[in-house]
């Protein structure tokens, strides 16, 4: 198991996805068509800035927690032992490994709250793949 607590990490995918002088046209998140206007227009009440012509200023609105947690990998076998009894064959195991399958986080900055470029921020890595393998040890 791993995982991390207390981090926070900064998005230049999150940056380029909701910047600050996002309009109507490249609205990608829907957050500043439903943002705060008027009192008698509050929107969503998730933001409260309207749109401006700046956009690539670096600020603390895309300090995202990377709080997660991750089994990384677990394999469960079984040893086929006395139930292959044979000259040919000394031993045999069958096995299954599961790996990315299991985790959790609250990062919205992007895929993956792990991903940390040379610059130490986030600028859209992949999520984790996730995988299984399935095999057969056999021992002559």
């Amino acid at each position: 198991m791993q995982g991390q607590w207390g981090g926070v990490i900064y998005s230049t995918f999150g940056r380029a996805m909701d910047r600050t002088g996002q309009g109507y046209v490249d609205n990608t998140l829907g957050l500043h068509r439903d943002r705060w206007r008027s009192a008698d227009n509050p929107g969503a009440g998730l933001r409260g800035k309207a749109t401006s012509s700046f956009g690539r200023i670096k600020n603390t609105d895309w300090l995202y927690p990377n709080d997660y947690w991750r089994i990384r990998n677990i394999t469960l076998g079984y040893n086929l032992g006395g139930a292959l009894k044979t000259k040919l064959l000394s031993s045999a195991r069958i096995y299954a490994t599961a790996e990315n399958w299991f985790g959790g986080d609250k990062y919205t900055g992007g895929f993956n709250p792990e991903a940390v470029n040379n610059a130490g921020d986030d600028y859209g890595a992949f999520p984790l793949s996730k995988s299984i393998i399935f095999g057969l040890n056999l021992s002559f």
